[in-house]
């Protein structure tokens, strides 16, 4: 076999092929196999042709380089944390944190719970969906994380050994039935009906829970020395004489005038002897009484028992109503059963007032309600049923929207609070964040401007108060979303984002809010308690009780913010969110010097210690920068920034006006208590 003369010669650099072709010239232009037979092949052999063969070498193809193609894939991946990072999401996290793992529910539930036991056994169950969750097992976890050390929670456990950390016990003997000698005498006639009066224009013009004019019959009864018969009507007269005595006392006019009515006829005291007449009655109203007006006055008993702090007294008086309304159908449709249509109104009515209180305080305690969403089958309030309440005339059914708040905080429990929803995927979870964060938006928008939250308040006399309970509601109800975000973030957090448990999130349909749960939860806690000068301003339009109804929403936004200074103490909004708190910690001292001094001595202790760790935590992050914040109320340096910060931060004019005239008093107010007070004031 030859090689032939135009064969190619490799050169030295060039990779060589291991195995070069073999077959012959011939049988690779006829591109046939190449069958050898020694020297030649049999094709050649055949054709009596010089079999020759060329060795050709072949070269390799060279490699790709591949370091360009890392560089790409490496700058693509810091693009992508970097677009986490900025959502929220950590991308050092574990990964065994991004991924849910199936959980027991009681280890689940046991985590986002806290329970409190005194030395006597007495308990009381605290739920996630509760304001003041921050003080679960996890949240003080994460405080003493921060802190770098357990002294606020040994000091909380402390408090709760002690006795103080829970509520005073209600008085036994306050429910016990009463002889008629025993009971408080209707007030007189003309004394009763300016009582009657501003009940209805203060309370049911917002809460239908009676039929105007059937009520007015039976009170006109009362008086005529015929009066009706049963503990359901006595135990009603004395709820709504009750709720109408503690307007008619807090009525500014009154005081100012000191008359007769308000010195001598109506007193605080006499209220609630009214009260203590109907809760007399409650046996009876549980086992002799099984109509409307039993129902009607239980609500109207827990409606007055939220003045205080514990919530253990309306709890019981709701659930009672509650499984007396089933009893009785009221959450269905009845229509084919030949009742009135006036009953069939009233009916109604009383049950959306008890689904309002149920849901409502189920929500603040984290308690499961008494009522199923899905066994409910009548309709919502009538909309055609307007009421005035705006001072240009305009006018808007509040009862609806009233009705359509307490819908979503049911859904707010089922859907982020229940124990099935804790143990649900993180992808799921934040879809129903998102899904009730829009629900909740569009119910803000449905509402009237001059009522709506964020907005200037602009409504009637008769209708402030309920006004004002549906915008701290409506930020309660903000914040309770979207801090279901925080805690399922991980095990041992109240304050990451959602994201670390997610996966890279690729739904572009979610909104962006999600994943900002954080700063929405911090704003809207911050104008919770901006709502407080509008009370504030309008001390004269509220009994002082009222306040002590809307405690809860303020203490809760104080431990928002709290957690806050804690999780960024460097927050340019610092400094400011201290004088916030410092106005809700003097407001509770306010609060107190009006009621029994044991029923606020836990919140009083427990939110001052609070204020205090929160002030040196922010003292000394400043520190650390060289920047140290003075100690509170000790230059007017501090009072004027906080000042310069209203006037810029809220854009409310009524909101800031009020605001500053309440700083400067609250300021005034603590330095007078102080022994030797700065100069600057």
């Amino acid at each position: 076999m030859e090689t032939g003369e135009g064969a190619m010669q490799p050169s030295p650099a060039e990779p060589q092929t291991k195995y070069p072709r073999t077959s012959c010239d011939l049988c690779n232009r006829m591109k046939i196999k190449c069958k050898r037979q020694g020297e030649s092949c049999a094709h050649c052999i055949a054709r009596n042709a010089k079999c020759n063969t060329t060795f050709v070498m072949r070269k390799k193809k060279p490699r790709k380089d591949t370091t360009r193609g890392l560089v790409d894939v490496e700058s693509r991946i810091k693009r992508l944390e970097a677009v986490l990072v900025a959502s929220g999401i950590d991308p050092n996290a574990d990964p065994a944190m991004m991924t849910r793992k199936a959980e027991n529910p009681s280890d689940l539930s046991g985590r986002l719970s806290l329970l409190m036991v005194d030395e006597e056994g007495t308990a009381q169950f605290l739920g996630a969906s509760s304001g003041f969750s921050v003080l679960l097992p996890q949240g003080l976890q994460w405080i003493s994380e921060r802190m770098g050390n357990e002294s606020l929670s040994q000091y909380i456990d402390d408090l709760y050994k002690s006795g103080n950390g829970l509520p005073p016990k209600g008085e036994a003997e306050f429910w016990h039935p009463m002889s008629p000698s025993e009971r408080e005498p209707l007030p007189p006639k003309h004394i009763a009906d300016k009582y009657i009066q501003n009940f209805f224009d203060y309370f049911n013009n917002c809460f239908p829970l009676y039929d105007k004019a059937m009520f007015t019959r039976l009170y006109n009864q009362q008086y005529s020395g015929q009066p009706p018969k049963g503990s359901a009507w006595y135990a009603s007269l004395n709820a709504a004489i009750c709720i109408g005595s503690i307007v008619q006392f807090s009525s500014s006019q009154d005081r100012v005038n000191g008359s007769s009515t308000s010195r001598d006829d109506c007193t605080e005291e006499k209220s609630w002897r009214s009260f203590r007449n109907a809760s007399s009655c409650f046996v009876d109203l549980l086992f002799n009484e099984r109509n409307l007006m039993a129902i009607q006055a239980l609500c109207a008993m827990a409606f007055i028992q939220q003045v205080y702090f514990d919530p253990y007294p309306s709890y019981i008086l709701i659930s009672s109503a509650t499984r007396m309304a089933h009893a009785m159908g009221l959450h269905r449709k009845l229509d084919d059963f030949g009742l009135d249509p006036q009953e069939m109104i009233q009916r109604r009515n009383i049950f959306w007032i008890l689904y309002i209180l149920d849901k409502t305080i189920a929500l603040r305690t984290g308690h499961p309600s008494g009522m199923v969403d899905d066994d409910i089958g009548i309709d919502l309030p009538e909309e055609e049923k307007q009421l005035e309440t705006a001072l240009d005339g305009s006018k808007f059914n509040i009862f609806r929207y009233q009705v359509q708040m307490s819908l979503l905080e049911s859904r707010i429990w089922t859907e982020l609070y229940s124990t099935r929803s804790q143990n649900m995927p993180a992808l799921e979870q934040s879809k129903s964040v998102d899904e009730l964060d829009k629900a909740l938006h569009e119910w803000r928008e449905a509402l009237p401007v001059e009522l709506r939250p964020g907005e200037a308040i602009r409504t009637s006399q008769e209708q402030f108060m309920p006004v004002i309970s549906l915008h701290f509601a409506y930020f309660n109800c903000l914040a309770t979303i979207h801090r279901a975000s925080i805690y399922h973030s991980s095990p041992g957090s109240c304050t990451d984002s959602l994201g670390m448990q997610m996966e890279p999130t690729l739904d572009e349909q979610r909104s962006h809010r999600v994943y900002r749960s954080q700063t929405i939860c911090v704003r809207a806690a911050r104008r919770s308690i901006q709502l407080l000068p509008y009370v504030d301003a309008t001390s004269h339009l509220l009994p002082d009780n009222f306040m002590r109804v809307i405690l809860y929403y303020p203490l809760a936004s104080y431990l928002t913010l709290f957690s806050n200074i804690l999780y960024n103490p460097h927050d340019s909004h610092a400094v400011p969110d201290l004088q916030l708190m410092s106005l809700v910690t003097s407001l509770l001292h306010m609060v107190s010097m009006k009621t029994h001094p044991s029923q606020l001595s836990l919140p009083i202790k427990l939110f001052t210690k609070l204020g205090e760790v929160a002030e040196e935590f922010v003292q000394k992050a400043n520190m650390e920068n060289m920047e140290q914040i003075p100690s509170q109320f000790e230059s007017p340096e501090k009072v004027n920034y906080i000042l310069d910060w209203m006037n810029t931060e809220t854009s409310n004019p009524a909101v800031r006006t009020s605001l500053i005239r309440t700083t400067h008093s609250l300021c005034m107010l603590q330095c007078q208590t102080i022994s030797n007070p700065p100069h600057a004031f």
